[in-house]
């Protein structure tokens, strides 16, 4: 297989988007950079027109999230061969693969998109780049990455080679806050003890709305690289803290310090009763069977999910109905008590002056309890 690691960068690449290229590069790996503009890459590292793999800079997609990226990524390794790393990639290690292709799961039996390799015409990245090609620009990005990329895999019995997440996903998208924070340092650098690649997810960044040219505090993972690299003064200014947060609160799961919501958890035991059935080799038969139980149960809990979800927004509904009547007597009463004031204060007939007033006494004692 081709050693050759290629990427993709924007118009104007940050000093992040240089760490992938660099960490490979000071591995020993050639490195080639892919943009629809002539950019400026580090000395030793080549630059590709990645318009002569699939045309495109007319259409500024330049978005890695884009359909056209995907395609982008696909023909390159089917027409080139070698590495694919994502400009959110970073070589922690030299990786090893001693097979036709690298595909690193990102979580239980999920393929990850951002780091791939394969032998030039490989079927997987042939037949994800036709599907790419056929979805055109008006396709779902979200569908023509892993989701594409899991069901090739398995349907081209490939899934006993995938990876496991620790190669390049140890860090899930929703811990990337950590990479920022120097308290979190040594729990990073100990995670990726066994990883090949660390995945550092510019789309949670864009979601933060993190500036790309703002340098990582210091002494965090990030800032560790950023000197190793050489890329520290390239940086305009600092992010601060309140940027980690703001980071760190991007992701829901990592409002709660990480905590998953019982579907999540159901949703991880049933991906992962499907990784152990294919890595028991169960017979075709039985396979087929058990896949389609643990489908009929994903496909129950969804529906029990989505009922409890609406008996919860029907008991809300009824809650703030609920709220509403108490918050309107409340008022009436306070309109009453006020009125019951003014014709006490207005009453100068004599009989209202000794019959009645004890009454509205009454009235108004009762009405103060009330409130």
């Amino acid at each position: 297989m081709d050693a050759v690691f290629r990427t993709f960068w924007p118009a104007q690449p940050s000093p992040y988007h240089k760490l992938g290229v660099l960490s490979a590069q000071a591995l020993g790996f050639p490195v080639e950079v892919l943009s629809y503009r002539r950019v400026e890459v580090p000395q030793g590292v080549g630059w590709r027109d990645a318009s002569g793999i699939v045309p495109g800079a007319d259409h500024g997609h330049e978005d890695l999230r884009s359909p056209h990226m995907s395609l982008l990524r696909y023909r390159v390794l089917d027409a080139l061969g070698g590495w694919w790393i994502d400009p959110d990639v970073m070589m922690v290690r030299a990786p090893r693969n001693d097979s036709a292709v690298f595909i690193a799961a990102e979580e239980c039996d999920v393929a990850g998109a951002a780091v791939l390799a394969a032998e030039p015409g490989h079927r997987l990245f042939r037949a994800a780049a036709g599907i790419a090609e056929s979805a055109g620009a008006s396709g779902d990005a979200s569908h023509l990455g892993t989701i594409l990329l899991t069901r090739l895999t398995h349907e081209l019995g490939l899934g006993g080679s995938m990876q496991p997440a620790s190669t390049a996903y140890e860090l899930a998208h929703y811990e990337v806050w950590k990479l920022f924070d120097p308290e979190r340092r040594e729990e990073v650098e100990r995670r990726l003890e066994a990883s090949r690649f660390c995945c550092t997810w510019h789309e949670v960044w864009r979601r933060a709305a993190l500036d790309f040219w703002s340098a990582p505090p210091r002494g965090s993972y990030l800032d560790g690289h950023c000197r190793l690299h050489g890329v520290r003064a390239e940086f305009k200014r600092e992010l601060t803290l309140e940027g980690v947060a703001r980071l760190r609160s991007a992701h829901p799961r990592t409002a709660r310090a990480g905590s998953a919501t019982p579907m999540d958890r159901l949703r991880q035991m049933l991906s992962a009763a499907r990784w152990h059935c294919r890595e028991e080799q169960a017979p075709e038969h039985k396979l087929a069977r058990i896949e389609e139980a643990l489908d009929r149960m994903a496909s129950a809990a969804e529906r029990v999910a989505v009922d409890w979800s609406a008996m919860l927004r029907e008991r809300q509904a009824e809650v703030e109905r609920a709220v509403g009547d108490v918050q309107a007597c409340r008022q009436a009463y306070r309109d009453l008590e006020r009125e019951s004031e003014r014709r006490l204060a207005d009453a100068n007939h004599p009989s209202f002056r000794r019959g009645f007033r004890l009454i509205y006494l009454r009235l108004l004692a009762e009405l103060r309890r009330w409130r």
